[in-house]
């Protein structure tokens, strides 16, 4: 992450420095680098290892977006679908821990928000108004955010609200990653 990010959740892996040798996987990081340089919300999808969460963490080190709501710092937040409601359930057994409140707002005013493995929810109706109420709130502060799902694009509707995906065409869209498989190189 450049110097003036704030990195949230992103492994070591992701704060290092990369450098793409796939002209595909470069396009695909070329549209997603447009729409939240616009403050838009984008859906990466597409198979398992073709750099999807790779593309968010450059345009996270990239660091163009803006300022959290606090004007601070270029925060970028990094978690996993279920990340995100272990916290909001712990709120419930701890007093130590931040309240549900607590954990919306600050995943809700973040610069940038990635949120990963999106399929891997239980797409309950509590999981579903909790997502959606993240991104309408970011969404109506014009604060860039990206989710991340292993799905085709003909399952998006049965994974993805309609709210959410209405928000995405219109501020930023879904890139479709196709690019040769990060790991073993292979389409």
């Amino acid at each position: 992450m450049n110097n003036e990010t704030t990195s949230d959740g992103w492994g070591a892996k992701f704060l290092s420095e990369f450098e793409s040798q796939n002209n595909e996987w470069d396009a695909d990081l070329a549209k997603a680098e447009n729409a939240i340089s616009r403050n838009g919300i984008i859906i990466i999808i597409g198979k398992r290892d073709a750099g999807k969460t790779r593309i968010a963490a450059e345009i996270s080190r990239a660091g163009n977006f803006p300022n959290d709501l606090k004007g601070k710092s270029k925060t970028s937040v990094y978690r996993r679908a279920t990340e995100i409601f272990v916290d909001l359930k712990d709120s419930f057994r701890s007093s130590e821990a931040k309240s549900e409140g607590e954990v919306i707002r600050y995943l809700s005013s973040a610069g940038l928000l990635v949120i990963d493995e999106f399929q891997e929810r239980s797409e309950s109706k509590w999981e579903n108004r909790i997502i959606t109420t993240i991104i309408d709130r970011r969404y109506s502060d014009n604060l860039p955010t990206i989710l991340i799902a292993n799905i085709e694009l003909s399952e998006m509707g049965a994974k993805i609200s309609d709210s959410i995906i209405s928000r995405v065409n219109e501020s930023g869209g879904v890139i479709e990653c196709k690019a040769k498989n990060f790991r073993t190189n292979q389409k």
